[in-house]
């Protein structure tokens, strides 16, 4: 006798190779599916690892070009490739990380009361200033310490790092009172630029 199954219930009549078959059918189905979507994703990693890629590099050649335009300005500017070196190395240090840090904290405050200053031991007067026209190509420069840059110059490089044009402003920071013009040292000047 066979038992009689509710009208609703047709898969449970097929037998159960053809059940087999269609749960295998879907199966394979959701697999390709879900195989397709996997692809998909993978595809769409590898093309923002690409453009990603593209963008590090045209990031880094600026930066590399940009080094090198300073560079150019520096030495144009009277400071030597071992002074630039040397400050460039020595800002890689984690103590003088740690220093800098603490030392743009500190400059933000004295900005603000006015009264950054910088000891009178650090700049030297100068009988001739640096006449600006007078510079020379890369290579060419005569500056006779290689260690001082006019203050004229460092003030108009940090207003122009700055972003605000304001050379006297500029001149006051790197310690440079009144209208005469003096020479300061590059080692001045580096920690100066570092903590625009």
């Amino acid at each position: 006798m066979e038992t009689q199954l509710p009208p609703g219930s047709q898969i449970q009549k097929a037998p159960s190779s053809v059940r087999i078959r269609n749960n295998q059918r879907r199966s394979r189905a959701h697999k390709q599916d879900h195989l397709h979507t996997l692809r998909e994703r993978v595809r769409k990693c590898d093309h923002l690892k690409l453009a990603a890629t593209v963008d590090m590099q045209r990031v880094a050649q600026a930066v590399a070009e940009e080094n090198v335009r300073l560079r150019a300005l520096l030495a144009r500017h009277g400071v030597s490739d071992a002074d630039i070196n040397q400050y460039a190395h020595k800002s890689d240090e984690p103590t003088t990380l740690g220093q800098s840090i603490a030392s743009n904290s500190d400059k933000d405050i004295s900005r603000n009361k006015g009264d950054i200053s910088i000891a009178a031991d650090l700049r030297v007067n100068c009988s001739s200033p640096l006449d600006v026209s007078a510079l020379v190509p890369v290579g060419e420069v005569s500056n006779p310490s290689g260690c001082e840059t006019s203050c004229d110059i460092a003030a108009s490089i940090i207003a122009q790092m700055r972003g605000d044009g304001d050379s006297q402003s500029a001149r006051l920071t790197l310690g440079c009172e009144g209208p005469s013009s003096c020479n300061i040292k590059n080692t001045i000047l580096f920690q100066v630029m570092d903590g625009v």
